[in-house]
């Protein structure tokens, strides 16, 4: 995923309470259902997100997503 593509998610979330609720509830179905494309280990990290609130989540994509740097 790029970082558009992760932006364009978190925008949404922000702007879009239903998308949010839906998001933090089911992350890889609905952006399945969104029609968002994410490669594999993407697909992975999003079953594995567990927030509570858009800012939780965000800081969880950001670790788990981030080059790491080296």
């Amino acid at each position: 995923m790029s970082w558009k593509t992760l932006n364009e998610i978190l925008s949404l979330a922000a702007i879009d309470p239903d998308f949010c609720q839906e998001f933090l509830a089911d992350p890889l179905s609905t952006t399945q259902r969104y029609g968002f494309q994410l490669m594999d280990h993407e697909q992975q990290v999003m079953s594995r997100i567990q927030a509570t609130d858009l800012a939780k989540l965000s800081q969880f994509l950001l670790e788990q997503l981030a080059p790491e740097e080296g």
